[in-house]
């Protein structure tokens, strides 16, 4: 049986209210609408990439894996991307 992939990734950006801390929710989706998955993870002024473990106690962790730093920063760019576009969308109308 083939399992459905992941047809579309909404962010949903902000800034963490203690930490300042640019945060975002990463939400794959499946054709049908269903959300596949979904995770919170912040990037702090230097750099440092976290990610959300606990949502009661706000409890984060230093992300150190390669491929979750990868995929992880990858977010960030193609959110950002998204946005300039957006914006640039915005300034000639």
């Amino acid at each position: 049986m083939n399992e459905p992939k992941i047809a579309s990734i909404v962010y949903q950006s902000g800034v963490h209210p203690t930490q300042g801390w640019d945060q975002m929710q990463v939400i794959g989706k499946y054709e049908d609408g269903k959300i596949a998955n979904s995770y919170v993870i912040a990037r702090s002024a230097d750099a440092t990439i976290r990610r959300k473990t606990d949502i009661v106690y706000d409890w984060w962790e230093i992300v150190t894996d390669e491929d979750d730093l990868r995929i992880f920063r990858r977010h960030f760019a193609d959110r950002d991307r998204l946005a300039a576009t957006e914006a640039a969308k915005a300034a000639k109308a």
